[in-house]
């Protein structure tokens, strides 16, 4: 019996003894030729051979591969007592992590034709730039009491000072993670400051936390009460006040004096709402 076998580009045509109910597959065996479990044939292996009959085999395999994929770090913000109120400073430099993810590859004729995903895991977590906050304690997360115009700020995921997540002076040992960005706004702002001098503003915000750098007059219908900020050029802010002329997108920005107030003035600046 003279059968051809085709696999990928090799041809191969022999003469074989013929034996009764012989098969492709033992026609195939004969010549020598293994098959691997994946792998097809046409005719079916089971089919009876002929003379003169040309097989065609398709090579089929799957091995398990793994590839990494870079996890980003970000950048992260803690408000601290340990810096200059209105100062900024990095504790934490960035190191991206990376994902580890297992697929299955499919092979055809020594050709990749399919990947499947069959798992991921984090190999190496990313480290996060932190940058510290300069704020004075009345001012810190752990330290506000709760009010219950701060509800509203909830919205930004523990935006509220009665979210405790946030404890101490948030040391990168105490709080790896800090906190992120979520949401960011251009606005006008104005700066204030308490006192008669400031324009007959009083010692306490509507909330009832003190006046000093670092408080913050919103619109609660754009920014929540309680909400938890950072504004570059004049470092964290904390959602506490309110005032007849803030409305919509304008802010006023406390400071501990009329001069640092006037010096602010009045200028467009970008607003970053924190959460963890």
């Amino acid at each position: 019996m003279r059968i051809t076998v085709r696999s990928g580009k090799t041809v191969r045509t022999a003469e074989i003894a013929v034996k009764p109910k012989m098969t492709v597959g033992h026609a195939l065996a004969a010549m020598g030729i293994a098959l691997g479990v994946l792998d097809r044939v046409t005719p079916d292996a089971a089919a009876l051979a002929r003379d003169g009959m040309t097989a065609q085999i398709t090579r089929v395999s799957n091995r398990i591969e793994k590839r990494r994929v870079a996890i980003p770090a970000q950048t992260r913000y803690v408000p601290s007592t340990k810096i200059k109120a209105g100062t900024t400073q990095t504790i934490q430099q960035p190191q991206s992590g990376h994902l580890e993810i297992s697929e299955r590859v499919w092979v055809r004729d020594g050709k990749i034709t399919k990947r499947e995903k069959i798992g991921q895991r984090i190999a190496a977590q990313p480290q996060h730039r932190i940058i510290a906050m300069g704020t004075y304690s009345h001012l810190m997360p752990n330290a506000l009491r709760p009010h219950r115009r701060y509800a509203s700020a909830l919205a930004y995921r523990g935006g509220s000072p009665r979210n405790r997540g946030a404890r101490g002076n948030f040391s990168a040992a105490s709080s790896p993670q800090g906190m992120r960005i979520v949401k960011s706004l251009q606005v006008k702002s104005t700066g204030y400051s308490a006192g008669p001098a400031g324009g007959a503003i009083g010692n306490w915000t509507a909330t009832g936390v003190r006046c000093t750098l670092g408080a913050v007059a919103v619109d609660p219908r754009v920014i929540p009460l309680g909400s938890k900020l950072y504004i570059p050029g004049y470092g964290y802010g904390f959602a506490c006040d309110t005032g007849g002329a803030i409305k919509g997108r304008r802010i006023d920005l406390a400071f501990n004096s009329p001069r640092a107030a006037f010096r602010h003035g009045r200028r467009n600046v970008t607003v970053h709402i924190l959460a963890p």
